[in-house]
C-alpha cells in the first residue's frame, strides 16, 4: 500500500473544526510504512459507505519521486491508497490515532 524507502511522513486529522498534521522522520515512518503494508490489501471497490469521513491521512515523502498517500477511515471502512483497500485492527487504528498526539 506504501512504497518502502520512506524518508518521513505526515499525518493529518482530517476535521473541519480541528484538523491537526504532524511530521515524522525516516524511523517512525519506516515503522508504520511496515504496519500498514503487512495489513492484506485488495482492489479498492469503494467499500465504504456513502458519507463516510476519513479520519487521518498520511502522506510519506521520498528523497526521489512523488509522495504516496493513505486515507485511514475508521475501523469498519479499513484503509485505502486509492487503488487498494486493507482492513485497520484495532491496535493500529490506535497507534495511528496516537500519531496525533
Amino acid at each position: 500500500m506504501v512504497p518502502k524507502g520512506s524518508i518521513g511522513f505526515t499525518v493529518c486529522k482530517l476535521s473541519d473544526t480541528a484538523p491537526q498534521k504532524k511530521a515524522y522522520g525516516e524511523d517512525v515512518a519506516k515503522d508504520i510504512s511496515a504496519k500498514i503494508g503487512s495489513q492484506p490489501a485488495q482492489r479498492d471497490d469503494g467499500a465504504c459507505p456513502a458519507g463516510a469521513t476519513p479520519a487521518i491521512r498520511l502522506v510519506f515523502r521520498y528523497a526521489q519521486g512523488p509522495p504516496a498517500g493513505v486515507t485511514v477511515w475508521s475501523k469498519w471502512c479499513g484503509m485505502d491508497n486509492r487503488f487498494l483497500r486493507s482492513e485497520v485492527p484495532s491496535a493500529l487504528m490506535a497507534e495511528l490515532s496516537g500519531l496525533l498526539d
